[in-house]
């Protein structure tokens, strides 16, 4: 799992005489969008290669070794575009700075991969899959919740510091990087919160109970029994030679 972070910066000059530059504007327009993009299915790696994956998840089976049959992947993205205005003192040649508007967007790219030899249609395969898909919506939730609470902390850092100056117009470029970076600078924190409360909720499906829940659902999959007495029938052969 993965946070991406990025912002870009556009401006509104907004000039003023000899008025007061610096008084109290606007709240700046606030808008923090979830969004989950279209979850896609990978059904081509083997349970050797699933097993290498990096998953910040841990086994409820301690350090017992244990085959993966599906997993699910996917980084939140978060994307930032801010708008800055600033208002100029033409006679001192200085500005001062808000935020105008803000625009965040958590997005979900969800990935589950099912081992190659689950073929889509099998009971095993649904099984894995509806067990992955928990993981997927514990994801949806968490990037519903947590856009409240960006908003909600977006609204109080502007509220903290509602205007920046008066500065002179020269330091304009300066001044404008600064609150871009002020403001993504100030989202480290609450992602690392968002990503700690993401991996507890995701460790809670991954039980010794649900496990074995998922692996008993086929006991009675004729396919899977067919595969597990061709299996060792060439553990044996194997073991002839």
């Amino acid at each position: 799992m993965s946070l991406l972070a990025a912002a870009s910066v556009s401006f509104v000059l907004a000039q003023a005489g000899t008025a007061d530059i610096c008084r109290t504007p606007q709240p700046p327009v606030i808008n923090v969008v979830p969004k989950a993009e279209q979850l896609q299915i990978d059904n081509t790696r083997s349970i050797k290669e699933l097993g290498e994956f990096q998953i910040s998840s841990v086994s409820p089976f301690g350090n017992k070794q244990t085959q993966v049959h599906g997993l699910m992947q996917g980084p939140v993205d978060i994307t930032s575009e801010v708008s800055i205005s600033w208002r100029i003192n033409e006679t001192t040649d200085q500005a001062c700075f808000w935020y105008d508007r803000i625009d965040v967007t958590l997005t979900l790219e969800p990935v589950v991969y099912i081992e190659k030899n689950t073929k889509p249609g099998t009971c095993r395969y649904r099984a894995v899959y509806n067990h992955e898909l928990k993981h997927v919506n514990t994801d949806r939730q968490i990037v519903n919740e947590y856009s409240a609470v960006f908003k909600k902390h977006i609204q109080d850092f502007v509220q903290q510091r509602p205007i920046y100056g008066p500065f002179p117009t020269n330091t304009t470029q300066d001044i404008q990087q600064h609150m871009g970076d002020a403001l993504r600078y100030s989202f480290e924190n609450l992602k690392s919160q968002m990503e700690a409360d993401r991996l507890s909720r995701q460790l809670a499906i991954d039980t010794i109970d649900e496990y074995r829940r998922v692996a008993s659902e086929c006991d009675d999959d004729v396919e899977v029994k067919q595969r597990d007495v061709q299996r060792s029938r060439n553990n044996y052969l194997e073991g002839l030679y």
